[in-house]
């Protein structure tokens, strides 16, 4: 999990940004991202109470265990909601765009293309799921 760890945290910050900028670990002067998360939450009935916090979070935790995020020094997320964006108003604009899109789409063709997909997406989770590697 350390391994796991880094790549998520310095060596992917040094990828992403490049290797001169300072980020992808909490140190003076570095760029102030921060993801605190539920840990009990995550660990549920699945990890015993001496567990390492890394291997929890590796291997149990989601979005839905974020309780807070900060990027660049400011508070992004609070109590696991949004606080830099407006949800409402960004519905609103994807509501008003898809009903501008819908004049021009045959929504009738569209609906029966999705539904034509189905069956491949269905087999590609079962098989997905039954823990084979060819997903064909």
């Amino acid at each position: 999990s350390q391994d796991v760890w880094r790549m998520g945290t310095s060596s992917g910050a040094g990828i992403t940004l490049g290797q001169d900028e300072q980020a992808g670990r909490l140190a003076p002067g570095y760029l102030a991202d921060l993801m605190l998360v539920d840990l009990e939450a995550a660990k549920g009935v699945w990890f015993a109470p001496e567990a390492d916090p890394l291997d929890i979070l590796i291997a149990r935790a989601n979005r839905s265990h974020v309780v807070h995020v900060m990027v660049n020094g400011e508070w992004v997320v609070k109590e696991r909601q949004a606080v830099k964006l407006n949800e409402e108003e960004i519905v609103s604009a994807i509501r008003e765009q898809l009903d501008s899109q819908s004049d021009s789409v045959d929504m009738k063709q569209f609906a029966a293309d999705a539904r034509g997909i189905v069956p491949y997406v269905r087999q590609y989770y079962r098989k997905w799921e039954e823990g084979r590697d060819n997903h064909n």
